[in-house]
């Protein structure tokens, strides 16, 4: 009987295989496994571009467009901060077995 450590919708863990969205690896073969927040890096240079602007330019802008730009670039950092790739690292091929993109909180756990 399969002990399962984790279930979230297409993600499960159990003392087996690790699976998700059709692909599964088995724990046995598993080396190590990243979780990188690479669109956040991305989004900080727009985000931030869209709330500085909204700020350095408060003097000729009207409040209802400052709020917009200051609002959807804080709004892009967040949506982005919860956006993660979880990598898993296989010892049979040496490299980069596969990636997930998916919510951050469900797949930090």
């Amino acid at each position: 009987m399969k002990k399962t450590y984790y279930s979230n919708g297409q993600w499960q863990v159990t003392d087996e295989f690790v699976r998700a969205r059709g692909r599964s690896i088995q724990i046995s073969t598993l080396e190590s496994f990243d979780v990188s927040r690479k669109l956040f890096f991305l989004c900080l240079g727009i985000g931030g571009g869209f709330a500085a602007f909204g700020l350095i330019y408060a003097d000729l802008l009207y409040t209802r467009e400052i709020v917009g730009f200051v609002g959807f670039g804080v709004a892009l950092l967040f949506l982005s901060w919860n956006v993660a790739t979880l990598t898993i690292f296989s010892k049979l091929t040496g490299h980069k077995g596969w990636a997930i993109t998916g919510w951050a909180p469900s797949l930090i756990r």
